[in-house]
């Protein structure tokens, strides 16, 4: 069940919309005093340099990249 939908636009101009779902809709379950906000940072060189990491975190989502109908095998996976 996704509560928002992401635009996504390639390279190559083709619009790709894909589900967000929220691991917490209704928002953490408990906060941690002082913890700041989130905030995103290059990564290390060894990532590569298009990589941006996170710290603090606080809206966690999924965003399912469906595989086209004529080639799903029902097989899925979570990459973190």
């Amino acid at each position: 069940m996704a509560d928002d939908t992401h635009i996504e636009i390639n390279a190559g101009g083709e619009v790709s919309l894909n589900p967000v779902i929220r691991l917490w809709p209704d928002g953490p379950p408990s906060s941690l005093p002082g913890a700041g906000p989130e905030i995103t940072f290059p990564s290390p060189p060894m990532f590569g340099p298009e990589t941006d990491m996170l710290r603090n975190v606080s809206d966690p989502s999924l965003t399912v990249f469906a595989p086209d109908p004529a080639k799903a095998n029902g097989v899925g996976c979570a990459v973190a």
